[in-house]
């Protein structure tokens, strides 16, 4: 800002009218500066324009108007906000990340322990498992065994006893063959002696007849 100030100043033909600001920067104007104000400029400029000139004239007091002083001390204190504001997001983000690390070592530790934990476990079950497996396999194999045993014991009791049977079907058909061979042999020997008798009888009676048969040829 000048040192003296901003400096409204106003000309007409016949006079030199300035309204300034002292060197303390306090302006002082009243109700009747603003009157005698808008008669020059309505003197020099004309009704309209010295009424649109005052509409764009500000109508608050001096020191109730913002100077570059305040422009720069506003400045200055929201730079100052600024950096105290950047300085607390930096120091909050700095715990944050601090926080955050520190969340992430102990998420990772829990992770970690969970899982020695679950392969712990995963291998606690597997060895129970395979322990299991093999109680249940060894006793199948008993199992199998047994029945095995059993049915080696029926298969040979029921060979034996069809072996048994076979021998008594065996000794009892070889008694009927032996029985029916020698009926047969009789029937045979008898048919034989009736055969024989018959074929006696037949030859003795062919040559009584061959013989009546030569003397009636030698006779005649």
């Amino acid at each position: 800002m000048l040192g003296y100030g901003f400096v409204y100043a106003f000309e007409d033909r016949r006079t030199k009218v300035f309204r300034g600001i002292t060197r303390t920067g306090t302006m002082t104007i009243s109700e009747s500066d603003r009157r005698d104000l808008f008669n020059n400029l309505e003197v020099t400029l004309g009704g309209s324009a010295a009424d649109t000139l005052m509409q764009l004239l500000p109508y608050q007091p001096a020191d109730q108007l913002v100077t570059r002083v305040d422009m720069h001390a506003q400045t200055a204190l929201l730079h100052g906000e600024m950096a105290e504001l950047r300085a607390d997001l930096t120091s909050e983000m700095a715990e944050l990340r601090s926080d955050l690390t520190g969340e992430m070592a102990q998420l990772r530790t829990d992770v970690l322990g969970d899982m020695t934990q679950l392969r712990s476990d995963v291998l606690g079950d597997m060895t129970q498992l395979r322990s299991d497996v093999l109680g249940d396999m060894a006793e199948l194999r008993s199992d199998v065994v047994g029945h095995m045993a059993d049915l080696r014991a029926d298969l040979t009791g029921d060979m034996a006893q069809l072996r048994s049977e076979v021998r008594g079907d065996m000794a009892q058909l070889r008694t009927d063959l032996t029985g029916d061979m020698a009926q047969l042999r009789s029937d045979v020997v008898g048919e034989v002696a009736d055969l024989k008798v018959w074929v006696q009888r037949w030859v003795s009676g062919a040559a009584a007849v061959n013989l009546v048969a030569l003397i009636t040829a030698l006779a005649t």
